[in-house]
């Protein structure tokens, strides 16, 4: 019998176990009352439906997509179905992680001993919120970009032109479930980057491998333009820099993992 997928399902399995625990996220139940509104109205919200002590204010809702999904599993099948949700979330997520180190050469065992680890370590972002969905897009977005940049088993290795779109369709369905995805022209850059500073000096003095260090990003960066909000998405982030900054408070999914380290 081969190891690996035995291995795999140990792995997706124990990710799996990992996921199911109650639901008690804070905010889960504006992202249902979002969602609602959402598909009761045909459209996202341009201004706060919810506040009544003070007249609307402008709304970027930037996880306008994960409250539709959220809403639709709520409706269909209660809470139940969105601790399923999250059990089958960490179990994709330990998979995604195990093929990465198989990708990098670990051997299956050493493999799947890493893809537990992150996920484990991971385990206390992964709640019913759209931050999630970040956490699955930085693992394919890096998985595909290693792919283009440095393969290290030509079994892994495919055309650019082609995983370059499918990094563009991933940043279009990205950013609409969270604004994060405002990170993958950077990740992508910095990762290209580093695969042509470590490929031989015939590649690095070629055009083709500085086009696509540049080139590729700077798609992904107009791929991000592909929401109900266009480029005033970058206020997001500001947005809530200012609102948290004279507040004794923190939303750790906004800020850098050394700031806000997680257990």
């Amino acid at each position: 019998m081969r190891r690996g997928p035995v291995v795999a399902a140990a792995v997706a399995g124990c990710g799996f176990v990992a996921g199911v625990f109650p639901v008690f996220e804070s905010d889960l139940f504006w992202h249902l009352a979002s969602g609602r509104w959402i598909l009761e109205h045909g459209a996202v919200p341009r201004s706060d439906p919810f506040r009544f002590t003070a007249e609307a204010a402008p709304w970027i809702d930037h996880e306008w997509l994960f409250q539709v999904v959220v809403r639709g599993l709520e409706a269909a099948g209660g809470l139940d179905a969105l601790i399923l949700l999250r059990a089958t979330a960490l179990a994709l997520f330990a998979l995604l992680l195990f093929a990465s180190g198989r990708r990098a050469g670990l051997p299956e065992g050493l493999a799947g001993l890493v893809a537990l680890a992150a996920t484990l370590g991971a385990r206390p972002r992964f709640l019913v919120r759209p931050e999630i969905v970040t956490l699955f897009g930085v693992v394919v977005l890096l998985g595909r970009v290693e792919r283009i940049a440095r393969p290290r088993d030509e079994r892994w290795k495919e055309p650019r032109a082609r995983s370059g779109w499918t990094l563009v369709a991933l940043v279009v369905v990205w950013v609409q479930f969270h604004g994060e995805a405002m990170l993958a022209p950077g990740l992508a850059f910095l990762s290209l980057l580093g695969g042509a500073l470590a490929s031989p000096p015939a590649a690095r003095r070629s055009r083709a491998t500085w086009g696509l260090v540049f080139g590729l990003p700077a798609l992904l960066a107009a791929a991000l333009l592909a929401n109900p909000y266009g480029w005033r998405l970058i206020e997001v982030p500001l947005g809530i820099a200012r609102a948290l900054a004279d507040l004794p408070a923190a939303n750790p999914e906004w800020r850098s993992s050394f700031a806000a380290p997680q257990p």
